[in-house]
């Protein structure tokens, strides 16, 4: 699959970053107070394992990665979510890799934009400090999602007719619709 000219337009602007997402300690993160060794572990891992992030090109595409990652985790996000944004120099920087996997949330753009990210625990910790100092700096490096958003990216979902999402993510959007938002369901 090649890069459509307008998205290496949009590269070279801006280049695509990478995002985690990221449950519980949100204030931690958004107001940069926390501790790399603390928030290293819950936020990415201390195993020597592959973790799933994904590669963005717009705030755009980040809300609509943050949503579909709801979709399969059999809960209902009743708190807010965070993306930790992070860029590929400052992984080869920390040593942590990241490499091509496909996603399965149903949604084929989304599961396009995932990838593997693998490294040490010392190299985790590594990343949460460089993010954290971004963040200090007054660098755009947590972005939180409330319900209602995700609410509206699952209704993007359902009547975009230009991306089908696979039948299990439809089922899971309407269940999401209806539980996080019940008097306005579809």
């Amino acid at each position: 699959m090649g890069v459509w000219p307008f998205q290496s337009l949009c590269n070279a602007i801006t280049p695509p970053w990478l995002i985690r997402i990221v449950y519980g300690q949100l204030e931690d993160w958004e107001d940069a107070r926390g501790s790399p060794n603390d928030l290293a572990g819950p936020a990415f891992s201390r195993a020597d394992e592959s973790i799933s992030v994904y590669k963005v090109h717009s705030a755009v595409e980040e809300a609509r990665v943050v949503a579909a990652c709801q979709l399969g985790r059999g809960q209902t996000p009743r708190k807010p979510l965070l993306a930790i944004r992070f860029f590929s120099r400052e992984l080869k920087l920390v040593g942590l890799r990241v490499d091509y996997s496909p996603g399965r949330t149903g949604v084929p753009s989304v599961d396009r934009a995932h990838r593997g990210m693998s490294g040490n625990g010392a190299s985790y910790i590594k990343l949460a400090d460089v993010v954290l100092a971004r963040q200090r700096e007054g660098h755009d490096r947590v972005r939180r999602m409330m319900r209602h958003r995700l609410v509206f990216q699952f209704r993007i979902f359902l009547d975009d007719n230009a991306e089908p999402i696979s039948e299990r993510a439809r089922q899971e959007c309407q269940q999401l619709i209806e539980a996080l938002d019940p008097g306005r369901a579809s």
